[in-house]
Order: structure tokens, then sequence, then C-alpha cells
């Protein structure tokens, strides 16, 4: 079949082939790995604004023991957050502990209200995980917290 197709014809297959191979290469193999390394991208800036932050804390210093506190932890919690700018979601029970949820924030006000419970809040965080939002500097976050011992 393409033998009895003229030199001219077979020529436009060619470049119709080779604009399809082009396409299809686009889309299965350079689209998803730009939008993965722009991921990748976001990722790390996020992890150097952390570093940064923690950077910001002299080196070999120690938290000052916080003072212990007597009202319950939920409470506690409830009212740092407000003084910090930070609306809460939910807090649930989490062992001797609690989870506090953030939906929406600035990065800058979670991390200061975190600073602000460990330093004078008898809190201690055991485990954090942050993701961002839509909105630049916007984030939301789980905080596992348990009484400064």
């Amino acid at each position: 079949m393409i033998g009895s197709l003229s030199g001219r014809e077979r020529g436009l297959l060619g470049i119709g082939g080779i604009t399809v191979a082009a396409a299809l290469g686009w889309t299965l193999l350079w689209q998803p790995l730009s939008r993965e390394r722009g991921a990748l991208s976001d990722r790390i800036a996020a992890a150097r604004t952390v570093l940064a932050a923690l950077d910001t804390y002299p080196e070999g210093t120690a938290a000052a023991p916080a003072p212990v506190q007597e009202a319950p932890i939920a409470t506690r919690v409830t009212r740092s957050a407000e003084a910090a700018g930070v609306a809460l979601t939910r807090i649930e029970p989490a062992g001797d502990g609690l989870a506090a949820l953030v939906d929406e924030a600035s990065f800058d006000a979670v991390i200061g209200w975190i600073a602000d419970m460990e330093a004078t809040g008898g809190l201690r965080l055991r485990a954090i995980e942050i993701g961002r939002r839509p909105v630049p500097g916007v984030v939301s976050a789980r905080l596992d917290l348990e009484t400064a011992r």
C-alpha cells in the first residue's frame, strides 16, 4: 500500500508521523515531568522556609523549661491559639495529649503559636503535619501536643 503512494504523499505521511510522535512525547513525557519538577521545587522552597525559621534560634541553647500550668491542656491550647490569631478547626484527645487541627492559617502565625506554647504555655509539640493551601503563605496543620514535663 505504501509502495503505491507518490513521493510527496510518503513525505507528508512521514511528517505527520513525526508530528504525532512529538505530540505524544510532549503529552506523555514532558508535561508530567515538568509538573512534578514544579511540585518538588515548591516542597524544597517550603523546607528552606522552615530551615530559615529554625536558624533564627541560637545553636546549643535549649528551650527554657515551661512553667507548669493548672488549666486543662485543651483550654491552654484554645487560649493560646486565639492569642496568636490561629483559628482551630477541631481539637481531639490523643493519648495523654491532644491533636489540634488548623484548616487555614498563616504559616508565620502557626510557627509563632507553636513557639509561644512551648515557651510559656507549658506544652510540648510531639508531631506536626503541615500542608500548603492554594493561597501563598497559608497552611493547614495537625499538631499533636502534650503537657511539658
